[in-house]
């Protein structure tokens, strides 16, 4: 599917499932995203078709359920964008990276 911009699952998605058990979302650092109004809904059809993240999942359900790697997601996939958006989507994100117990999968 053709996409325009930056998306994020849809609200009603708060998780993930794996074989290797549910992957939380972070859903407090997807409403402050949501909020900037520069992020496109992610249809749920789209969502589960999008294999690239669907193949990265069971190796970070792996990550993630470690003692030691506890930790919400925040998925987002990126559609069409030139320079000047990627400039934009980067002063957006770049103060959310840091923040400890996060992990951005972007594709």
């Amino acid at each position: 599917a053709y996409l325009e911009g930056c998306a994020l699952p849809g609200e009603e998605v708060t998780k993930y499932r794996t074989p290797l058990g549910d992957l939380p979302l972070a859903l407090d650092t997807l409403a402050e995203l949501r909020k900037t109004n520069q992020f496109s809904a992610l249809p749920m059809d789209v969502d589960e078709a999008e294999h690239s993240i669907e193949m990265q999942l069971p190796f970070l359900a792996l990550l993630l359920h470690s003692p030691k790697m506890a930790a919400t997601l925040v998925p987002m996939l990126v559609g069409q964008v030139d320079a000047k958006s990627e400039a934009h989507y980067g002063r957006l994100l770049a103060p959310l990276l840091m923040r400890e117990g996060t992990v951005f999968v972007i594709s």
